[in-house]
């Protein structure tokens, strides 16, 4: 093996082989040979090597050490080089030599593809010659295919025609046509043998258009076509040929026919004249051209190879679909067909190629003899198999769709048919076939009948096609990203490297947009990396199918990768973004890859930069217009237009809107990168969730201008606002100097607009970097805020809302009138309880002083001291109880109880009555003390109003400001002002009555212990006397002489008795005094009455007391019977019913109506009991026999609207629409048999999710009657 052997581009330079029959290049008539060492003979006698062994060269910025010269020619040396251990080929032409550099561009398009040896760099290289064009190229180890033996080893010639024909087509598609195809000129790239590649492009040519090449008639015989030779003609002296790619394929067939021969048995049975060569070729009489050894299907490619017909041989497609298992047939030659296809036209078929190519010219006529079976009569005794295939294709594949039958027929004939449109014509590319005619492009594609899919069929092969069209037909019927199923056909096929899509951009020096051809993916991304301009049409591109499949034949991973980027994103703006950043690591938010550029973003505070250019750009510029926003971009007045295009200010600002940040492009931006921002991506994540418990308890704004400035403060990047004259603020002192240099109009402005709002948040409550550990940090920063706020702009909603509620505190502070009235009762209530004592102590001195055990003779009168006590009893229960009794029941029972008290007094516990009369006293003393002492409902509350804390004068105003919806501003300090009025004032009247039976109990409390006190100590007397027996009719008495005994007390101190009698009488009577003294004088007059004459003084006289006038107490006039009353309160628009005649039956159920007229649904709670509930917040009833019924305790539930209240059921809520009616029942358990009234309470608290506090009321249904 030679050292030329193992370069990978000798081209240029000779021939590789030594034998100069097999070996020799013709090029314009001279012959270049090489000697049998294999080094090159120098063509001008020149030095034949320009570079030393171990000498250094520089390319491309690295350092190679010079081995060894490889070879040397006319026009270039090629020498082996080395740096880091790695070995390459250096050609280096000689001075006036110059590289093909079309030739060398397309060859470096196909570098990594596995087709030819690849070509790292090429350009100018210093050397102490001059400068020299040199091209370096790969190394490949494991040398030509000549120097191996590969004799009758089936498996591995098979294997090197396969790969080699599809670097072939590899080539061809990249518009290079080798011309020079010989086993000297297939390297291997490692030992293994198994990755064969092209070198040796010399004599190539680059492809026009019609798919073939006119050049000199440079060739090696051996392996030459015969069409170079029959269809040669002369520019001059010098011989041309057209040269195409079938010319390719035949030397790859005699690459094969050397190969399993064996090189040296090849080269030994070639004529010895290259004439004779050509002639042999063209008679089909070549000894080497066919080994009938060789097996199938290498013997069949190898056949098809050699067909002389360059219309009929095969190439790659035919190559690959054979392997997969299709019969391709063999069509011979030409001269066996003579078709008249159309004779005014002169148009004869001599080959299915010629016959395949009239039908697709005149279409409708080779339809008409495709369907008519004429096609088929003529292919019938030539080519049956045609015929047969034919048949299937009109009868069975496509009986209706006759132009897909048509074309399919047709590229049987013919599978190297050029692409014909319906027009009839051809076109080198699919692309220029889609560009030319509509049917080939568009919706069109979505039907798997059309023509482009019958090419790939006959081209690709079933399976490929298959596959193509489902990407195809997706993207056809893609409502996204439309329009691009032409060029998903053309990446998916991607027949030549000149397939581009034109992009077309520009900045902001750019007066026009530039167009830019792409054919790879770097390109695009550069592409987008330059240009900040770019047409929507060109990012919908990124994102189509098309640009998968651009990506697909560079990198599948890739591609797999942007597949599953593409589901779910529909706005184009954002996908195509994202598809960049995750194809270019560099690429940043913006798609800049620069990191000189002041505004690349691959930080945090870059990225917290360009959020706050989004923001000043929609809030502060565009005052959050979007139409305005893309309106406008591109005018001068806007300082950002060419920091990036409109669509990304908004992605910006939308990734912040509420419940989107997940999917939002700033999210899906971090998430290209990998954990690079991952705090970042926290932040903001935190920064954006608006619904967590520590925004929903902040009592100042938080939205999401707020929370994007709050991100850019997060992210590191000073929070500038900038104001339209283009002056840029970063803190409070420099927005003050602006206020104070430009007046308060242009900050009003901002408020407005409502930019400045979040601005000013950031500096203060929702700065990052404030301390918020103490209590009440927050709330004392966001009073700043809003006093900053109004500074700027007094008129500012929120300011105004906040200033609202703020005075309205600070003027609740008041004293309540009500209260003076609850200070006199007290008074009274102390004035009574001092009655009450009083006559404690009196009666109680008296017992003391005078122990009625010892006074026998008060055992007839002293039963008066329990008859006041009695008297007020009933009194109490008549004006201040159920009135169970009645006017003459009361009457009735107080003469009945006097004459049980005089009865019991008189004979049992005379001695017990004093002690009696002090328990009654203590009894109603206590009793009036417990029920009136206890404070009035409400009064607290009413007194706690004259001061608020700091949650009322900070934390509420603030609250109202920003987190209400309510009109009005109701502090706590004066919530239910009124309502617990009303309670106080209520509480007040319950206690009316009670209070006036109070004072008027213990006054006449007093009397009774004065009067017991002097009945005890005598001062006033008792009349104690027995009356004087008389005989029957009266005589015995007179005769017998014998008297009443007068007691020394009567006798002694007649005074006595008589103020004695005169108290009983009044007490027992209910005589007023001025009428006891008047009885009592009558009476006193009687006993002091002269004797008759004739009597002595001391004689006894007969006694007939008086009787006394017994009155009927004048007791108070029986009061009328308490009316039923109802209140609803603090439910506006809620009005109640029950009927004329409201009960409650034995059962305890009381029912009533609730009907809500308020213009708006009602949705009130039924409330058992608050935390901190008094009286009037708790659902209970009361009966007139003080029993009460509380729903806490299981004795009453509720039930409104199907909501039902009870011991288990709390705070039930029901709705009540506008002009609704709603049935509501009350339930008491266990009634008392003995009541005759009740009332009931039921609070209510309205329901509404935004107010704070919530208002409050009641339903209070008084005196209802028991049945």
């Amino acid at each position: 093996m030679t050292d030329l052997d193992k370069t990978s581009l000798a081209g240029d330079l000779t021939a590789t082989a030594v034998d100069g029959g097999a070996g020799t290049v013709v090029a314009g008539g001279t012959i270049v040979s090489q000697d049998s060492a294999g080094t090159p003979a120098a063509a001008a006698g020149k030095d034949i090597q320009s570079l030393q062994a171990g000498e250094s060269l520089v390319i491309d910025g690295t350092a190679y050490s010079v081995e060894r010269l490889l070879g040397s020619g006319s026009e270039a040396e090629v020498y082996a080089v080395s740096t880091g251990g790695t070995r390459y080929a250096l050609k280096l032409y000689r001075a006036g030599r110059t590289i093909r550099k079309p030739l060398l561009d397309r060859l470096m398009k196909l570098r990594g593809k596995g087709a030819v040896a690849d070509i790292r760099s090429h350009g100018t290289l210093k050397t102490g010659s001059g400068d020299r064009q040199y091209a370096l190229m790969e190394w490949c180890q494991g040398g030509s295919a000549a120097s191996h033996d590969f004799r009758a080893d089936a498996g591995a010639v098979l294997r090197i025609v396969t790969l080699t024909a599809r670097n072939l087509h590899e080539l061809h598609r990249a518009g290079i046509l080798h011309k020079d195809t010989k086993p000297e000129n297939i390297l291997f790239a490692d030992n293994s043998l198994e990755h064969p590649v092209l070198s040796d492009f010399g004599i190539s040519d680059i492809l026009s258009p019609d798919g073939n090449s006119n050049g000199l008639q440079s060739r090696t015989a051996a392996y030459a076509a015969p069409e170079v030779y029959t269809g040669a003609f002369n520019i001059g002296t010098e011989p041309h040929s057209v040269f195409t790619p079938a010319c390719d394929y035949y030397s790859l067939g005699m690459t094969a026919v050397a190969l399993w021969t064996g090189m040296d048995e090849f080269r030994s049975r070639l004529p010895d004249s290259e004439q004779e060569t050509v002639r042999l070729k063209l008679m089909h009489r070549l000894p080497v051209s066919f080994p009938e050894s060789m097996p199938d299907p290498l013997r069949k490619i190898v056949k098809g190879l050699l067909i002389n017909d360059a219309g009929n041989r095969w190439g790659f497609d035919e190559i690959e679909r054979q392997l997969k298992g299709e019969d391709v047939p063999l069509i011979e030659g030409a001269g066996s067909l003579h078709i008249v296809f159309d004779a005014t036209r002169g148009k004869t078929a001599h080959s299915p190629a010629e016959l395949a190519r009239f039908m697709l010219e005149d279409q409708q006529l080779g339809i008409s003899y495709l369907y008519r079976g004429r096609i088929g009569e003529w292919l019938r005794k030539p080519m049956p198999e045609l015929e047969t295939r034919l048949d299937e294709i009109v009868e069975n594949r496509y009986p209706h769709d006759k132009v897909a039958g048509l074309y399919d027929a047709a590229l049987t004939l013919d599978p190297t048919l050029p692409y014909y449109d319906r027009s009839g014509n051809p076109h080198e590319f699919l692309a220029g076939l889609c560009d030319a005619d509509p049917a080939f492009r568009g919706e069109n594609l979505g039907n798997a009948g059309n023509p482009v899919y019958i090419y790939c069929r006959h081209r690709l092969g079933e399976e490929r096609t298959k596959h193509i069209y489902e990407k195809v037909s997706r993207a056809a019927s893609d409502n996204s990203f439309r329009g691009f199923a032409a060029e998903t056909l053309l990446w998916c096929t991607h027949e030549t490297d000149t397939l581009a899509h034109v992009f077309s951009g520009k900045n902001d020096q750019d007066a026009d947009c530039t167009e830019v051809p792409c054919h790879t993916p770097a390109e695009v991304l550069k592409f987008f990396s330059d240009y900040r301009i770019v047409a929507d049409s060109d990012k919908k591109f990124v994102c189509s199918a098309a640009f998968v499949e651009m990506l697909r034949l560079y990198s599948d991973k890739d591609a797999r990768k942007i597949e599953m980027l593409r589901d779910g994103i529909n706005d184009f703006q954002k996908l195509h973004r994202l598809i960049i950043q995750t194809l270019n690591p560099a690429a940043d938010i913006s798609l800049r890859s620069d990191p000189s550029d002041p505004w690349y973003a691959m930080t945090g505070e870059g990225i917290g930069k360009m959020l706050n250019m989004a923001f000043n750009a929609y809030y502060a510029l565009f005052q959050a217009d979007s139409d305005r926003m893309y309106r406008e971009w591109a005018q001068t007045s806007n300082p950002w237009r060419n920091v990036c295009d409109a669509s990304l200010v908004e992605l910006l600002v939308r990734s912040f809107d509420e419940g989107r940040y997940r999917s939002s492009y700033l999210n899906r931006f971090f998430k290209t990168k990998g954990s690079r921002f991952g705090s970042q991506a926290e932040w903001a994540k935190f920064c954006t969730d608006y619904s967590s418990d520590d925004n929903r308890r902040k009592y100042g704004p938080y939205n999401q201008p707020i929370a994007m400035m709050k991100t850019v403060s997060g992210f590191g990047h000073t929070p500038e606002y900038r104001f339209p004259d283009g002056t840029v603020v970063r803190d409070i002192a420099g927005l003050d100097r602006y206020r104070r240099r430009s007046g308060a109009a242009a900050a009003r402005v901002a408020v407005q607009c409502g930019a400045l709002h979040a601005w000013l948040a950031v500096q203060y409550q929702e700065n990052p970097g404030a301390d918020l550990t103490p209590k009440y940090a927050y709330e004392k920063l966001t009073c700043g805020y809003v006093a900053k706020l109004g500074e700027c702009y007094p008129l500012d909603t929120s300011y105004k809302r906040y200033r609202q509620a703020l005075s309205a505190v600070e003027g609740a502070g008041k004293f309540q009138p009500v209260l003076l009235l609850g200070f006199g009762q007290y008074i009274l209530i102390a004035v009574s309880m001092l009655l009450f004592a009083a006559s404690l102590g009196l009666l109680a001195a008296g017992v003391i002083e005078n122990p009625p055990g010892e006074l026998p003779e008060l055992r007839r009168h002293i039963f008066i001291l329990l008859v006041p006590p009695l008297f007020c009893y009933l009194l109490g229960r008549f004006f201040d109880g159920d009135r169970k009794f009645g006017v003459l029941g009361s009457l009735i029972i107080f003469a009945a109880g006097s004459g049980l008290l005089y009865l019991a007094g008189r004979w049992l516990l005379w001695k017990f009555v004093p002690y009696l009369a002090l328990a009654a006293i203590l009894a109603l003393a206590a009793y009036y003390f417990f029920r009136l002492v206890p404070g009035n409902e409400g009064g607290r509350e009413l007194r706690a109003m004259r001061s608020a804390d700091f949650e009322q004068k900070v934390l509420e105003p603030l609250q109202f400001a920003f987190r209400s919806s309510n009109r009005n501003f109701s502090s706590s300090v004066t919530t239910g002002e009124q309502y617990y009025k009303d309670r106080y004032r209520g509480s007040l009247r319950e206690k009316k009555r009670p209070l006036i039976l109070s004072l008027l109990i213990s006054l006449t409390m007093l009397a009774d212990s004065a009067l017991g006190w002097g009945m005890l100590d005598g001062k006033i007397d008792i009349p104690v006397r027995e009356a004087v027996e008389t005989p029957a009719g009266g005589e015995g008495s007179k005769g017998n002489g014998t008297h009443d005994a007068e007691t020394p007390s009567s006798a002694g101190n007649p005074g006595s008795v008589a103020a004695g009698t005169a108290a009983g009488t009044a007490a027992i009577a209910g005589t007023t005094s001025a009428e006891a003294e008047e009885i009592q004088a009558d009476k006193t007059a009687h006993i002091q009455e002269p004797s008759a004459p004739g009597t002595s003084g001391t004689e006894a006289a007969t006694v007939h007391e008086a009787p006394v006038q017994q009155r009927e107490p004048a007791g108070p006039a029986a009061p009328a019977a308490p009316e039923f009353s109802q209140t609803v309160s603090a439910a506006d628009g809620i009005s109640v019913s029950c009927g004329s005649r409201p009960t409650i039956g034995a059962d305890g159920v009381f029912r009533f109506t609730l009907t809500n007229r308020s213009g708006a649904d009602m949705v009130p709670f039924i409330v058992i009991e608050e935390p901190s509930a008094t009286v009037a917040s708790r659902a209970e009833a009361v009966d007139d026999l003080g029993n009460s019924y509380s729903a806490t305790e299981g004795r009453m539930s509720v039930t409104i609207g199907g909501a039902t209240m009870d011991v288990s059921h709390r705070d039930p809520v029901f709705r009540i629409s506008d002009g609704q009616t709603v049935q509501g029942t009350v339930k008491i358990e266990g009634l008392d048999s003995g009541a005759s009234r009740i009332d009931i309470r039921i609070p209510l608290r309205e329901f509404d999710p935004d107010a704070y506090p919530y208002r409050r009321g009641y339903i209070i249904f008084k005196n209802i009657a028991v049945e």
